[in-house]
């Protein structure tokens, strides 16, 4: 449910079956409600029609890079996600096969797109800032990782939704954090929420 709230924007609305003492409502009440609520879901989307802003749900388009190679960018409002590491790359101008690994170099510049698991498995204990701003890297025996490098790292976090769906969802662009590093724990601060594709085309 919050994956849908969080995909679409839209509100949450429930229709009542029972009422404060738990007894079955009657069922002309119930059927009142729903009325209101069509009513309720057809003004919304005529208002958001006319904004310009209604999406209709397509899955075989939502996790299609196509779609946000063709808008141009990547923004972590439109809640982008992508099925396989390879359709995160092809908006960078990648045109080979799938893709294993979990950092891949941008050809010309000087970031890296990075495909972290943001939760404990076997060698890191990665995590995720309830804001979403900083993400910290540890090794899971809390062993050195060593003095932190510079890095500049557009990521896509390894990450099952509420469908229970494997999905790389895009995070934004993080960079490096000397100061707030150690030998043991590695930070990355959030830099940008959208990312111009159109650059990246032509690389």
């Amino acid at each position: 449910m919050k994956e849908i709230i969080d995909a679409s924007d839209f509100l949450e609305k429930r229709i009542r079956i029972y009422d404060a003492e738990l007894n079955v409502l009657d069922l002309s009440h119930i059927n009142h409600d729903i009325d209101l609520l069509i009513k309720f879901i057809r003004e919304r989307k005529k208002e958001l029609s006319l904004s310009k802003k209604f999406v209709p749900w397509d899955f075989y388009n939502k996790y299609n890079a196509e779609k946000y190679i063709n808008k141009g960018y990547l923004d972590i409002n439109d809640n982008v996600s992508f099925l396989y590491v390879r359709d995160a790359l092809k908006c960078f101008g990648y045109t080979g096969g799938h893709y294993q690994r979990a950092i891949w170099k941008i050809k010309g510049t000087e970031k890296s797109l990075w495909f972290p698991k943001l939760y404990e498995n076997k060698d890191w204990n990665n995590s995720l800032s309830d804001d979403l701003k900083k993400i910290e890297m540890r090794k899971t025996d809390n062993s050195s990782i060593g003095l932190i490098g510079k890095h500049e790292w557009i990521v896509f976090a390894h990450y099952k939704d509420f469908l229970g769906q494997i999905v790389y969802k895009f995070l934004g662009e993080f960079h490096s954090s000397k100061d707030l590093s150690t030998e043991f724990n590695h930070v990355f601060l959030r830099t940008e929420i959208l990312i111009d594709l159109k650059e990246y085309q032509t690389i």
